[in-house]
């Protein structure tokens, strides 16, 4: 999520191989939650 800081979200989402909008969804999961955020629940 690093990216996210300095460079366009549309970008990192392409590099990711992710939707523009489902990246802002996961960076706010991992800013609130760190690392456990972007894990499935069992």
């Amino acid at each position: 999520m690093e990216r996210c800081r300095t460079r366009p979200i549309a970008h990192v989402a392409a590099e990711a191989g992710v939707s523009r909008a489902c990246l802002p969804k996961w960076k706010n999961r991992y800013d609130t939650h760190g690392e456990a955020g972007l894990t499935f629940p069992s």
